[in-house]
């Protein structure tokens, strides 16, 4: 089964953040605690990690402003 990660709100007034630099490309495989992206608010700038182990099926093209709860990689099983 297939773990969809989401931009998680990370404080009460969080609705988006950017990704700084994703540390995984698409078909890298990772397991729990990989480093996912280094991602940033107006307030600060934290490390995202993977607590699944698998494969990165998608990561997202966006890179700026992405709001609370949209799609930001999925991680599985190939096929």
């Amino acid at each position: 089964m297939a773990e969809v990660i989401t931009v998680p709100k990370m404080t009460e007034a969080m609705t988006a953040l950017s990704i700084k630099k994703w540390h995984v490309k698409v078909g890298d495989e990772v397991v729990e605690s990989s480093l996912l992206a280094t991602i940033e608010t107006d307030h600060f700038t934290a490390e995202l990690e993977v607590y699944k182990k698998g494969t990165v099926l998608y990561i997202s093209p966006d890179t700026d402003h992405i709001p609370v709860d949209d799609l930001l990689a999925i991680i599985g099983t190939e096929g």
